[in-house]
């Protein structure tokens, strides 16, 4: 049903849901369109899937299947770290954390794992204010302050990205990747190639952002290395959490 026909009838009991990826500004706007359309606010109800007990996401399904197996010390790239939950819960699962490189473009995010950083004593961890691409840039970015906040091409500000090849030190042997970053999974991991061929580390990487990152992101991660075998788990009973992993067997 059209907006329009909607407003036209004002008899419905309407049930807003759009927080898909943290995006709840969508239900602020989608309400706002029907209070200005003269739709009776009685009639509108929000639900909120974090309130009501569905299950949206757990730090540990990055690191925790079976098929993955640690060495004795590992190096981290966490690409999207949010709040650092993913590093803090690799560290969990590794004897030896070395380094990690945490990449985070959203500002108030960023100042966020900062604040994590200090609180955990978590040294190992090398904080970098940017997004990962496939080259070094700037890039139009739109602020969500949460798990959902990504590149735009009309977003509120602009951050930097660069590749994962150029930010690694020559001397870090990379082990672990570690992708959720919105919708540029398979920009990162083309700026990540020769890091991947080089060392190929095991990989967990977001699957659901774009149906058809199902098909391109096995077929490039298989080109770079086709020796990787690949692992899909889906983590969540929503749309979202599904991850793609990559191991040596």
């Amino acid at each position: 049903m059209a907006p329009e026909e909607l407003l036209k009838q004002k008899s419905f009991n309407v049930v807003i849901s759009a927080d898909d990826c943290g995006k709840r500004r969508n239900r602020t706007e989608i309400r706002r369109i029907l209070l200005d359309g003269g739709y009776p606010g009685e009639q509108i109800y929000e639900f909120d899937k974090r309130k009501e007990g569905i299950q949206r996401y757990d730090p540990s399904q990055y690191f925790a299947p079976d098929f993955i197996k640690y060495q004795e010390e590992e190096i981290l790239i966490d690409g999207g770290c949010y709040n650092l939950d993913s590093a803090l819960e690799m560290r969990r699962h590794c004897k030896n954390l070395k380094k990690v490189y945490a990449f985070e473009p959203d500002p108030i995010s960023y100042k966020h794992c900062l604040a994590v950083q200090q609180e955990t004593g978590f040294e190992q961890v090398k904080m970098i204010q940017a997004g990962t691409w496939n080259s070094k840039t700037t890039l139009s970015f739109e602020i969500g302050n949460d798990g959902g906040s990504s590149l735009a091409k009309t977003g509120e500000i602009s951050v930097p990205v660069v590749t994962i090849d150029e930010t690694v030190m020559p001397e870090d042997r990379i082990t672990y990747i570690k992708l959720d970053v919105e919708g540029a999974e398979l920009e990162s991991l083309e700026g990540a190639r020769i890091t991947i061929q080089k060392y190929k580390p095991k990989l967990a990487v977001c699957l659901y952002h774009k149906p058809e990152d199902l098909i391109t992101l096995p077929l490039y991660i298989k080109g770079l290395v086709p020796e990787y075998k690949l692992y899909v788990r889906h983590h969540s009973n929503v749309p979202e959490e599904t991850v793609l992993y990559a191991v040596i067997p």
